[in-house]
């Protein structure tokens, strides 16, 4: 499928998008955050990549129970399945895999300078050979900064400089216009989430409770939410036994998705798992009818 444009800026060159948040993190171990990825998907963007990390962090159950694995031996890849709002296509682009080896209509990686530099894969390097071959029509590379620059070159050059053409955006910018002409203000403030499925999800809190969320950790407040607030979503997927043996599956499902207040939203999720005692077809018929002594 072709994404012709983002954001007005046409794709006929590379889309560097800048986001600081997939940088390494606070806890120093290179994972970055995917809050840009509901909107890009939004955008008609469905095929990434990214480090495979990324989704399992302590938790090697994770990996297999957010992914579901499409294709066939020769062209392999997974569609994501803990949210249903962004069921979006991942391949795995590792050590053997050559840029001759990829074909995309488009593909978005989601990287850092960090990753980039002790990543043996050489990922964007392929990318950007199989681009300027003509093997991808579209490519769209999310980094922590506009300074991004390849490992393997002499010059170190920023990447923008490297290509004859590339069209550099801010993802902050690009959230902050999109969730002020959605919602007018936002709910949560920015500076606590620029993931847009969250400012949704804030406005759907405010449609169904009747008040304004104060903190992500509202939207996540499951003993107590009302049906018909998307996060249920989220918590429907994690009703398991994974997440009842593995205290780590929690945290690595839903850290990829929120900047902050992460404890709070852990153990608000915890709690309420509790109470349904991790059965998912128990939280399907609370969402359809409202009745938790169902």
């Amino acid at each position: 499928m072709a994404v012709e444009q983002l954001t007005g800026v046409r794709t006929d060159s590379v889309i560097i998008l800048k986001d600081p948040l997939t940088s390494e993190n606070a806890a120093g171990n290179q994972m970055g955050y995917l809050r840009s990825l509901p909107y890009l998907f939004q955008e008609g963007i469905v095929q990434y990549t990214f480090p495979p990390g990324w989704l399992r962090r302590m938790s090697n159950e994770t990996f297999d129970e957010v992914l579901q694995e499409k294709g066939d031996e020769d062209n392999s890849w997974f569609e994501y399945c803990a949210l249903p709002d962004f069921p979006f296509n991942y391949t795995i682009l590792d050590q053997k895999k050559t840029a001759n080896d990829l074909s995309f209509h488009h593909i978005c990686q989601i990287t850092n300078q960090e990753t980039d530099e002790y990543s043996s894969a050489r990922t964007t390097h392929k990318l950007l050979r199989a681009y300027l071959d003509g093997r991808i029509e579209e490519l769209f590379l999310v980094t922590d900064r506009a300074s991004f620059s390849l490992s393997d070159t002499t010059t170190h050059k920023p990447l923008r400089e490297e290509l004859d053409h590339a069209e550099v955006l801010s993802y902050e910018k690009i959230a902050k216009q999109y969730i002020r002409s959605q919602f007018g203000s936002q709910s949560i403030p920015f500076a606590k989430t620029l993931n847009i499925w969250l400012h949704h999800a804030a406005d759907d809190y405010r449609d169904v409770m009747g008040r304004q969320p104060q903190r992500i950790g509202d939207l996540f407040e499951f003993d107590v939410l009302e049906p018909g607030i998307r996060t249920w979503d989220l918590f429907e997927f994690l009703s398991t036994e994974v997440s009842r043996d593995s205290i780590e599956h929690i945290n690595a499902v839903v850290r990829p998705w929120i900047e902050s207040d992460i404890t709070k939203v852990e153990a608000n999720i915890r709690n309420a798992l509790q109470e349904f005692d991790y059965d998912r077809e128990a939280v399907r018929t609370f969402r359809e009818t409202g009745d938790r002594s169902a």
